[in-house]
């Protein structure tokens, strides 16, 4: 059987703890991340734990902006501090991000050459590496600004120790060392309350232009003093590029690009409102925007009667940011296009079909919907997902191999290897899938399982298991899936969740009655306990007396076998609790639907810790205090090893 190598969807690590899956993984283991530089960028367990793993290359997460330095190096960035830096232009990727720096979305970035260069981003962040991006420095506001730190939308690096920043409510920001920032637009010295998206400088000079909402203005003197141009009708404008000391190319909300050469103001109709727009000489230029829309002009971007042109871009996702890199002819012009999930295209002209836009980074269409782990160095991990979908990796999470042909077609919500070749999968209309050699090949078997939707599976060993679904559907086989019977538990109108063994005779189901347990290997089950305030979703025990369970926005603990619940203290979240696993007494974890991650120290109370995604999480498995993984919709993979 043929397998397709993914482009590595992996986002960030998590920290300590094992357990199980969203569903369950069983018994815990042992503890054990435009313009050419001075064009000034684009617009628009222990808590020592928290050191990220290494980033493989791409993201899920939008990228607003991209920089190139030359035909080689570019640094993109993004949502949930995502910093990407390319050496071979644009073909792969380095993650750079440091969440123990920042998590802010960042809109922008500006380079002087490969390794001197600002980020910027939301709540005032500025982010400055000297080495190439290999360590990031948070930088500080201005102390007591006039206007409110707010959103950072643009940034220009005039050189190693000047730069300028730009963002909501008029905030011009200024450092001439390289290190303090000072407010410009101040109460003593006003320039205005527009929102700014996009700054420009000429290379080599402190001639800048900065724009935003129905407004424009130019400095002389590397950003020290601003003078408006005075803007008629009113636009949006989103990104700018000085190209001479008397040409200035922007395009903004009104589906137009526009230029000033000398005083003059032109148009020219480009056909969607635009996010970024990137030139490699006075005539030659490229604008990029929603629907994955590429506009370029051979002329100066107006005078013609179609100035620009539109061009196939690979995608349908919204552009954000775009970098074009002159070559020594035509032919050799390269560019690098950024946008929504993760949209990552290069540019290169084609000899036979000309110029050529190519995806070569893009969320995935399908949601991940369960995960398990074994332990080892490198652990084996195993996801599944909408569409039957069906990943490996085994090398700890760096690299992830898809099925060509996993047996189905529909939706897969939980997987358990019960040893290192044989595994099983659930899914909707009871579909049940098996492999014998670690994930290469799956076969059906579902013998009489009802078409009833299966939420979860454990196995306790290579031949007998438990699977559960909706209508308090209890499937048992012992014979590795050849035939399943069904288990009658009284309890057949309501779902079952979730399903777990500590050992062949103990194991527990969540689901909207409550919490199911069984003494006799899944044969017969009884109600053990039920709990108010909604149904049960997840349930992982560490013995037979300690177990946790996650319900409604809530994590309970029982220690005496699941008869009696205490809650566990949480912080506030935006979404609904998924998922959870636990590695012992002390240290667990437990996910959201708006990619959040929890975390235990004490088995008493959670922490919310740096996320990389927002992205649903709906399994999360570890295996050990430093390895496990979270998975969640458009392929989110976060964790590492």
């Amino acid at each position: 059987m043929s397998a397709r190598i993914l482009g590595v969807l992996v986002l960030a690590a998590l920290v300590p703890a094992c357990g199980s899956s969203g569903s369950s993984s069983g018994p815990a283991g042992p503890p054990g991340g435009g313009g050419p530089p001075g064009a000034g960028g684009t617009s628009g367990a222990p808590a020592a734990s928290l050191s990220p793993f290494a980033f493989p290359a791409t993201s899920t997460n939008t990228l607003h902006a991209v920089t190139a330095i030359d035909a080689d190096t570019a640094y993109a960035v993004g949502d949930h501090g995502v910093i990407l830096r390319t050496d071979d232009g644009g073909a792969t990727w380095a993650n750079l991000s440091d969440f123990t720096v920042s998590d802010e979305e960042l809109y922008a970035a500006s380079f002087v050459d490969a390794d001197t260069g600002w980020v910027v981003g939301a709540n005032g962040t500025i982010l400055f590496t000297d080495d190439g991006g290999a360590t990031w420095t948070l930088q500080a506001a201005p102390t007591m600004p006039t206007i409110p730190v707010n959103h950072l939308r643009g940034v220009a690096a005039i050189s190693a120790t000047q730069a300028v920043a730009v963002g909501l409510g008029g905030i011009i920001w200024r450092t001439v060392d390289g290190a303090t920032w000072t407010e410009v637009n101040t109460a003593a010295a006003p320039i205005t309350s527009a929102d700014l998206f996009g700054i420009s400088f000429l290379g080599g000079t402190d001639d800048g232009t900065l724009v935003g909402n129905d407004f424009v203005a130019d400095t002389t003197n590397g950003g020290a003093t601003w003078i408006e141009d005075v803007f008629s009708p009113a636009v949006v404008f989103s990104a700018v590029q000085v190209m001479s000391s008397t040409a200035v190319y922007a395009v903004g909300n009104d589906n137009q690009f526009h230029r000033r050469d000398v005083a003059a103001w032109t148009a020219g109709p480009v056909g969607f409102a635009a996010n970024a727009l990137s030139f490699i000489d006075a005539n030659t230029g490229w604008a990029v925007g929603p629907l994955g829309q590429i506009a370029k002009t051979t002329v100066g971007g107006t005078g013609a009667v179609t100035p620009w042109t539109l061009q196939d871009s690979d995608t349908f996702n919204q552009l954000n940011g775009v970098a074009m890199v002159a070559g020594a002819t035509a032919a050799d012009t390269t560019g690098i296009a950024v946008g929504e999930l993760g949209t990552i295209l290069t540019f290169a002209v084609d000899p036979m079909n000309g110029d050529t836009w190519t995806a070569v980074a893009e969320a995935p269409v399908f949601d991940l919907l369960g995960v398990d782990a074994r332990p080892g160095t490198p652990a084996f991990v195993c996801a599944v997902g909408t569409g039957g979908t069906i990943l490996r990796s085994v090398d700890g999470g760096v690299t992830w191999t898809e099925a060509t042909d996993s047996g189905t077609t529909q939706d897969l919500t939980d997987v358990h290897f019960p040893s290192a070749n044989v595994g099983y999968a659930v899914g909707n209309q009871g579909i049940v899938v098996k492999t014998t050699d670690g994930g290469d090949n799956w076969t059906v078997e579902n013998g009489g399982i009802p078409s009833t939707n299966l939420n979860a599976v454990f196995f306790v060993s290579e031949s007998t298991g438990v699977a559960v679904g909706q209508h308090g559907l209890i499937v048992r086989t012992t014979d590795g899936g050849d035939t399943w019977t069904v288990i009658e538990s009284g309890l057949n109108g309501e779902h079952n969740h979730d399903v777990d063994f500590v050992d062949a005779f103990t194991g527990w189901i969540a689901g909207h009655q409550g919490i199911l347990r069984t003494l006799d290997g899944g044969v017969t089950w009884s109600i053990v306990s039920t709990v108010s305030g909604g149904p049960e979703i997840g349930v992982d025990f560490l013995g037979s007396q300690i177990g946790y369970l996650v319900k409604d926005n809530s994590v309970m603990k029982t220690e005496d076998g699941g008869t009696t619940w205490t809650p566990m203290t949480l912080p506030t979240v935006d979404g609904d609790l998924t998922a959870l696993s636990f590695v012992d007494d002390f240290h667990g974890y437990v996910v959201t639907d708006s990619g959040e991650v929890l975390r235990t120290d004490d088995g008493l109370t959670f922490t919310l810790l740096p996320s990389a995604t927002s992205q649903s999480l709906n399994a999360v498995d570890f295996v050990g205090l430093f390895a496990g993984w979270a998975v969640g919709n458009r392929g989110t993979i976060l964790g590492g090893q």
